[in-house]
């Protein structure tokens, strides 16, 4: 990987866009364009004005001649976009990245093909979506963009159970990258659904065992259920409960949890359970 793809990798890799500030600080000392974009940067990371920080991010992205400053600064901007669930707007400023007369480097265009990519699937719009996954898929700029596009790739398959083109993109990526087999939560997950399908319930569960992420627990429950292990199950929902409190997914937890107690017919602990659930959408 040559030192100006390995730069644009590592710019973008964080989906938190302050972190990195300090690796260059050598770079906007002087600069003003780089000065805005990091107190926009600054202002997000502490929940400050949003008006201000777009204003910000557009006056960054007007002063730069910098690609990396220009990506940053819109990607930033499109975030606050997402925040504000603002799906289309923030479409449109990824669009500027992938679909510009500016000299960005492939690298920066296949990673804003990829988050609008995944920004047009929350609305529905596959058709767009593959259009733009599809060719970073095949001929992305770099392994990395490549792989992450043949994940979302997997997942799409996985989600319509064609797991025949889901199966060979895994293979794909873990033929070429094992790590990904072992540590990609997304990848772990793909499998364990396709056991699940196939009704290797113990598989399913002993690749999602030690996963973290929400949706590979809510699939470890959902095994765990299947498997005939209400305790079990009852047990990662109320896990998912207290890791993400402030989440959607939290209060969905407490009502699959009573699910689980009505197929186990313990209607006691299955009423407590929907209690606490009509208690969290107060």
């Amino acid at each position: 990987m040559n030192s100006l793809v390995r730069k644009i990798v590592f710019a973008f890799m964080a989906v938190t866009f302050t972190g990195a500030i300090s690796g260059f600080d050598s770079a906007w000392a002087g600069g003003s364009a780089w000065e805005t974009y990091a107190k926009a940067a600054k202002l997000h990371e502490q929940g400050g004005s949003q008006q201000e920080i777009r204003e910000l991010c557009q006056a960054a992205r007007k002063m730069s001649e910098d690609p990396v400053l220009f990506a940053r600064a819109s990607l930033l901007l499109s975030q606050l976009e997402i925040d504000q669930s603002d799906l289309r707007a923030a479409h449109k400023v990824l669009r500027e990245l992938y679909f510009t007369e500016r000299d960005l480097p492939a690298a920066v265009q296949d990673d804003a093909r990829l988050r609008a990519a995944r920004l047009l699937l929350r609305q529905k719009d596959r058709e767009q979506a593959l259009a733009l996954i599809e060719p970073v898929a095949s001929n992305g700029a770099n392994s990395f963009f490549r792989h992450e596009g043949r994940i979302v790739l997997a997942q799409l398959y996985a989600d319509e159970a064609n797991w025949q083109k889901s199966d060979s993109l895994i293979h794909q990526i873990i033929s070429q990258r094992p790590a990904y087999g072992s540590k990609d939560e997304r990848v772990l997950v793909i499998q364990a659904r396709r056991a699940m399908a196939q009704n290797n319930i113990v598989f399913a569960i002993d690749l999602l065992q030690d996963c973290t992420s929400q949706i590979a627990l809510s699939y470890l429950a959902q095994a765990y259920d299947m498997a005939g292990k209400p305790i079990m199950a009852v047990g990662v929902y109320k896990k998912i409960h207290d890791r993400f409190p402030n989440s959607s997914q939290a209060r969905r937890a407490l009502f699959l949890a009573g699910e689980v107690f009505m197929r186990s017919k313990d209607w006691m602990a299955a009423r407590n359970q929907f209690v606490k659930f009509a208690a969290a959408n107060v």
